[in-house]
């Protein structure tokens, strides 16, 4: 999936699907929590498995907190 337009970034995506479909898993592998099994994933040009330090410093504050810091 690409979430870019016009050279420009999307900022706000809905994310739908049924029970089971994926939608905790895809934002869990968004968010640098778990790595995914096969494919390429880049947040704001930053690959995952390469810079996943870096791209936490994009997740809202209130789940970095959460999440990432102890």
């Amino acid at each position: 999936m690409d979430f870019t337009k016009n050279d420009r970034q999307i900022k706000h995506i809905a994310i739908a699907g049924n029970i089971g479909a994926g939608k905790t898993t895809l934002i869990k592998i968004l968010s640098c929590l778990i790595l995914p099994t096969k494919g390429k994933i880049d947040v704001m040009g930053y690959d995952i498995l390469k810079d996943g330090e870096k791209i936490r410093t994009f997740i809202d504050p209130y789940l970095r907190s959460k999440y990432f810091e102890k």
